[in-house]
């Protein structure tokens, strides 16, 4: 089913608090290690529908940490659906943004298991 870890209300999704730019980032602690096969980025709630990733976005996933390559890089939108090849083995999961756009980035997210 899809989980989501947060509690579900865009009004209190994580906010940057600044306009997007490249390399900002925001790390989703799962809590311990887990097998999942997409993640969710979610933005549609109004006035803010719009303060999703402008540019391509690169996902990491991580047992420990510690980032090596993206594991997946796709397109910012108000439903942005990470659909990884295989399944994905980790704990963390890293997105960054990799352009700079002039609005700010809120947060939700919901993983596929």
């Amino acid at each position: 089913g899809l989980d989501e870890p947060f509690d579900g209300d865009a009004n209190s999704c994580w906010v940057s608090g600044k306009s997007q730019h490249g390399g900002m980032w925001m790390v989703v602690d799962l809590g311990k290690t887990e097998i999942f096969f997409k993640a969710l980025m979610l933005i549609t709630a109004s006035p803010h529908d719009q303060d999703f990733p402008g540019d391509d976005v690169n996902v990491f996933v991580s047992n420990d940490g510690t980032f090596g390559a993206p594991s997946k890089t796709v397109r910012g939108n108000q439903w942005t659906w990470v659909d990884f090849e295989s399944a994905q083995v980790g704990r963390y999961i890293r997105f960054e943004i990799t352009k700079s756009v002039d609005r700010w980035w809120r947060f939700l997210y919901g993983l596929r298991f």
